[in-house]
């Protein structure tokens, strides 16, 4: 019975351990709200309302190319309504799920005979780097967050995919392994595009644990790569039918992205060791060529090394690939509408905290073989007393989101005095509870740094106006005029409040000004319609009359004026 009871102790105890500390660090992340894209994509989503629906999201939603994660909102909303707790508790569910799946791949290839000298150890490593990157506060934003489970998810679908993939590799019928390794890279293409990194290291792990060649590999497996090549298919599908109703601008050119990415990456590093100073948005400027070289030279040299222990066979090559190839799809040179984003980092972080427990395991076997000392009990003092100041920092993290919205622009503020979005996004947290005047030095910091920002100046009017400052809301309304000339909006309301004022001269040369520079303006010529005819100018109200019903030709009201005035 011992060898028996001895299995079902390294088996289970690692499972045990892994969801205890999990469940420990993000036990609080219930407690936290609704935070910025949640709003479109939970409370402003129809379609999560009705199951059914939620299979085809409406093109007005953030995610509608990730119906994935679309439904699992709709399953939230069946639970709880728009009460936050089942949304939480789904992704604390899935956060769990892939630190379960990362634990299985850990130990089924430090096992392995290639990685041979780590085979006794390979339960407690594999368990040790998980529960690290479990609890690991660099992780908060993929998952108390909650939009921003489309990452978490991805890495629930593309773990279980490798893992199932690994063990078909180990089967003498390996086709029902295939078969739900490709089944869970299809649900990956419908939660994140990222799923293409699934197939990527499949093939990085076939080729270091199994197979003497790429070849070799994609011949003895090719039914696997086949499926997977399907769903590389299915993705481009995907993608392609939403391209026409995609209305997101990239707001980077390829060479702004990739010279700024060396430093941010060197700050996901940094994190990744010293996890202080975490930050919800950080709005990354773009590097000048000059700041970028240096960054960019330590990036180079950390590649170097990298394909050197690969060349070697070291394992650590291995889990520095993985961090690499997990990394590329957001922090190389295709541009995405941020330069940096915590949760990028969710499936690279696995690379880093394996290769730190791989680390400790080494030196302390190191010391053994030429000391005779044994540093076990320190090894796993150091872990744990990782994992504890891990927690305790996520645990530390989870209360700040709960705090609300205004509370974390406000963190913004104090991490990335410079970030311009924050900066407005608390002047208009003031507005909402109606602290105006607490609210205006925070768009005015904002303009500052963003003066030529159409909506920061469009909320700044509307706090004046409402405050009664109307010369300073006049201020903002004709700055947005002189941004943006071809929008409507400005002129009209800058206009209603000249007229407001007995200005009735200022307000319609303004119109007319407007009509002149954009005849377009459908708008405008109704509203310059509107006052000719009831001051009596018929012959000036005649052509904005025409031009407005020559745009909307069934205005039943505008064609009655034009009759009246005939």
């Amino acid at each position: 019975m011992q060898p028996r009871q001895n299995d079902l102790f390294t088996r289970w105890l690692p499972l045990g351990v892994i969801a205890l500390a999990t469940v420990a660090a993000y036990a609080n992340s219930l407690q936290g709200g609704f935070l910025l894209d949640d709003g479109n994509c939970i409370y402003q989503n129809p379609s999560i309302t009705r199951f059914w629906d939620s299979f085809t999201p409406p093109s007005s939603v953030n995610i509608f190319r990730r119906q994935l994660v679309n439904v699992s909102l709709a399953v939230n909303y069946a639970i709880s309504g728009l009460d936050v707790w089942s949304y939480h508790l789904l992704n604390m569910l899935i956060h769990l799920g892939a630190a379960l799946a990362l634990f299985a791949i850990l130990r089924r290839m430090l096992a392995g005979e290639r990685t041979g000298r780590y085979a006794a150890a390979a339960p407690w490593l594999a368990m040790a780097s998980a529960t690290l990157w479990a609890v690991h506060p660099l992780q908060t934003q993929a998952v108390t967050y909650i939009i921003q489970r489309c990452e978490s998810l991805l890495g629930l679908c593309l773990l279980a995919s490798v893992l199932l993939a690994m063990i078909s590799m180990d089967r003498a019928r390996p086709r029902p392994w295939q078969a739900g390794s490709v089944a869970c890279c299809l649900l990956g293409v419908f939660v994140k595009e990222a799923i293409v990194l699934a197939p990527a290291l499949i093939l990085f792990y076939d080729r270091w644990f199994v197979s003497d060649s790429l070849k070799e590999g994609l011949r003895r497996h090719r039914l696997l790569y086949a499926g997977h090549l399907a769903c590389l298919a299915v993705l481009a599908f995907n993608l392609g039918q939403y391209v026409s109703s995609d209305t997101t601008a990239q707001n980077f050119s390829v060479l702004d992205y990739a010279l700024s990415q060396p430093e941010v990456i060197l700050h996901y590093l940094r994190l990744a060791v010293w996890p202080v100073g975490l930050c919800l948005d950080y709005q990354w400027p773009v590097s000048p060529v000059a700041r970028a070289l240096p960054f960019a030279a330590v990036i180079l040299l950390c590649l170097a090394g990298t394909v050197l222990l690969i060349r070697r066979r070291s394992v650590y090559g291995f889990f520095l690939g993985w961090f690499w190839i997990c990394l590329a799809p957001s922090s190389s040179f295709l541009p995405i509408n941020d330069l940096a984003f915590e949760h990028r980092m969710y499936l690279p972080l696995a690379g880093l905290t394996t290769l730190a427990c791989l680390a400790v395991h080494d030196l302390a076997r190191l010391a053994r073989q030429r000391t005779g000392v044994n540093l076990t009990i320190a090894a796993l003092a150091l872990w744990a007393t990782a994992v504890a100041a891990c927690a305790m920092l996520t645990f530390a993290r989870n209360m700040d989101y709960a705090q609300g919205e205004l509370f974390m622009w406000r963190d913004v503020i104090a991490k990335r005095p410079e970030n311009a979005k924050a900066q407005s996004l608390v002047g208009k947290g003031l507005a909402q509870l109606n602290r105006m005047d607490e609210a205006i030095p925070y768009y005015l910091t904002a303009i500052g740094l963003e003066p030529d920002n159409f909506f920061f100046r469009n909320d700044l009017a509307l706090i004046y106006e409402a405050g009664g400052d109307l010369d300073k809301a006049e201020e903002q309304l004709r700055a947005m005029i002189r941004l943006r000339p071809e929008v409507p909006l400005p002129y009209i309301r800058l206009s209603r409040m000249l007229f407001a004022q007995r200005r009735q001269a200022e307000g319609v040369a303004l119109l007319e000004e407007a009509v002149r520079a954009n005849p377009k303006l459908i708008s405008i010529r109704a509203n310059l319609a509107q006052y000719y005819y009831q001051t009596g100018q018929y012959a000036k109200a005649v052509p904005h009359l025409e031009a407005y019903l020559e745009a909307t030709p069934d205005n039943a009201a505008a064609r009655r004026m034009l009759e009246q005035i005939r």
